[in-house]
């Protein structure tokens, strides 16, 4: 069980912000968020830590998944007006499957989201979770 939240655990930092969008017009400031979130796995509600990223319009989330080795995954999304949806699926190796589904919504500089996640985990069986997530505009980037 404790393999599998932290699975989730990262995933959901990760993928709450997974895939590229082509939104120039989108309402948000571009450079370094913090982005923070709470994680409700069977009832149990856990604050993830807060995570920094650089975030473009071309680029509007993190593409880094930390402790993704063994995973492969596809994101289909799709940007209206400062609204972005999302689905991603991934394989893991030893036969496990992951879909997140999710939106966030910028307004300049801040987001707010949520997304849901349903993990197939070989001997684990499935386990479903949600995220709600909220960003801010914190500087410009460094590198």
């Amino acid at each position: 069980m404790k393999r599998s939240l932290g699975i989730v655990t990262t995933l959901a930092c990760a993928f709450a912000f997974a895939g590229t969008a082509r939104a120039e017009k989108i309402n948000m400031t571009e450079g370094l968020w913090e982005m923070t979130g709470e994680l409700d796995m069977n009832g149990q509600k856990m604050a993830n830590p807060a995570i920094q990223h650089c975030i473009t319009k071309k680029d509007l989330v993190p593409q880094t998944l930390p402790n993704s080795q063994g995973m492969k995954c596809k994101t289909d999304q799709k940007v209206t007006a400062s609204t972005v949806n999302w689905t991603t699926t991934c394989t893991i190796d030893g036969g496990g499957l992951m879909k997140m589904v999710g939106e966030i919504t910028y307004t300049g500089k801040k987001f707010s989201g949520f997304a849901t996640m349903t993990m197939k985990i070989p001997n684990a069986g499935e386990q479903k979770s949600s995220l709600t997530m909220s960003g801010k505009y914190i500087g410009a980037c460094t590198k």
